[in-house]
């Protein structure tokens, strides 16, 4: 559908929204916002406000650590960071997975994201289901701020800038965040399709969910397309954002982002 501005977007598709292992409860919202090139993105009032309004800029709030990461051993491209079946937090992995997202580089050119991304990819047997874990910067889960109420972008690469990366319509990906001090997993959404060929920012509400705190510091991005023959399709990651600060960040820097460059 459309919003007010013009801009693409898929249907959120919001999943009860709990404390995992919790029973039925309130929802939160996951909503894709699909830009099919980079002059869209560019003059999207989500760039806008990263750049603009987001309080000490997009550097300082993007993934700063990736605490684990397990990729499945179908659909994880050659210009993925990481590889099928890897479980090891490579700095290559760090690299992609963390810093400024590389869409905010402005390149329209694949060969800018090769190993600038990392796949979750799919599982062809009864293995765990691929997972990327994050550390952020303390995000607020209050209605008060962040980006048209969201609270966090994930930002996914489409099959024109990670080819090989699958059949959009056909992924399935969980979103839970946490606490680390508390050590309880909330449940925050769940979406069956990334949207366009091109760069996808999915965005994430936590406001409403019951029992979560009033920050939290973790996300887990998880594959929910089980087991999958003829393999299917997964995230491409190119970094996740906090939109709603708990605490004061630091002004940005250069220095942000710079990893990514190292691995390439």
């Amino acid at each position: 559908m459309k919003d007010a501005k013009g801009l693409t977007m898929v249907a959120a598709i919001a999943l009860t929204g709990c404390v995992l292992a919790a029973g039925p409860c309130a929802a939160a919202g996951v909503l894709v916002q699909s830009f099919a090139s980079q002059a869209a993105f560019q003059a999207s009032p989500f760039f806008a406000f990263v750049n603009d309004t987001l309080q000490g800029g997009p550097g300082p709030n993007c993934a700063q650590l990736v605490v684990s990461c397990r990729q499945g051993d179908l659909i994880v491209p050659a210009s993925s960071a990481g590889a099928a079946g890897n479980t090891v937090v490579t700095p290559e992995v760090e690299a992609a997975a963390c810093g400024l997202p590389t869409v905010f580089g402005g390149s329209s050119d694949p060969a800018a994201y090769d190993k600038a991304f990392v796949s979750l990819g799919n599982q062809s047997s009864s293995s765990a289901s691929a997972e990327l874990v994050l550390s952020l910067p303390a995000v607020a889960t209050d209605s008060t701020g962040g980006y048209l109420g969201y609270d966090i972008a994930i930002i996914d690469l489409g099959q024109d800038l990670a080819a090989g990366s699958g059949v959009r319509s056909q992924e399935r990906t969980d979103f839970a965040v946490e606490l680390v001090s508390d050590g309880l997993q909330f449940l925050a959404g769940s979406m069956t399709n990334s949207g366009g060929n091109y760069i996808n920012v999915i965005l994430i509400d936590l406001t409403g969910t019951p029992g979560i705190l009033e920050s939290i510091d973790r996300l887990y991005i998880t594959d929910a397309s089980g087991v999958k023959r003829p393999q299917m399709g997964s995230l491409d990651i190119d970094g996740a954002i906090n939109l709603n600060p708990a605490i004061p960040v630091p002004t940005r820097t250069a220095t942000w982002g710079s990893l990514k460059a190292s691995y390439r």
